[in-house]
């Protein structure tokens, strides 16, 4: 962390353009002003870190960038012909409106097929207009988090060389970033508000992220 700081502060002192390439996430995230994320020697997406973080352009990057890594499920968008788009996660839906729908409004075009469904651990459990029923299989005290890992009834998704990659197990884990004084256990059966506001969606054939704002 010393290292990183004193690297950055050495780049502004000079004022020059710096290239630095790294494998560390955490280093690209912190030093960069833009940072390019590179595949088997092919550009994924080029922007600055928050843009990475919170529009990934495909499923590779949403993955990649953060930790805990996004978490990715397979669901399927079950109408979307109103102001409103369904998702059906598993045996559970989650409606989006509004402002979460205009985001997300290339998903009226997925009305009757499957997609990706990610959404990060600190979108999980504080303010949403959704939630999803989980079962909780681990707690982790981090001291000023809780990392909760819960199992959902849907199978995982995830970005592998040949693209994507649907587990052919019907349920997969999940992580949630929840409050320290949250009272969580294991065993628990949780409602796990979701923030559809950050939501992402991707094509399971491409990885492409579907349609936003």
């Amino acid at each position: 962390m010393q290292t990183r700081a004193e690297i950055s502060k050495l780049q502004r002192r000079l004022g020059v353009t710096t290239m630095y390439v790294t494998h560390d996430q955490i280093e690209a995230m912190t030093m960069g002003d833009r940072v390019a994320v590179l595949r088997r020697g092919v550009l994924m997406q080029c922007a600055s870190p928050a843009e990475l973080y919170e529009t990934p352009e495909n499923l590779f990057v949403g993955q990649f960038i953060g930790s805990p890594s996004m978490n990715v499920v397979r669901g399927s968008v079950t109408a979307g012909d109103g102001d409103d788009i369904t998702i059906a996660i598993g045996s559970q839906f989650i409606s989006l409106t509004g402002e979460a729908a205009a985001r997300l409004h290339g998903l009226r075009e997925y009305v009757g097929r499957d997609i990706a469904i990610g959404v990060r651990s600190e979108a999980l459990g504080g303010d949403g207009t959704a939630s999803l029923d989980v079962s909780v299989d681990l707690v982790e005290m981090l001291g000023s988090e809780l990392l909760v890992h819960c199992t959902i009834d849907a199978p995982a998704v995830r970005a592998i060389d040949s693209g994507v990659e649907v587990s052919d197990q019907p349920e997969s884990t999940i992580v949630a970033s929840l409050d320290p004084r949250h009272p969580v256990k294991v065993g628990d059966r949780v409602h796990l508000s979701v923030d559809t506001l950050r939501m992402h969606a991707f094509d399971l054939e491409t990885g492409s992220a579907i349609g936003r704002h």
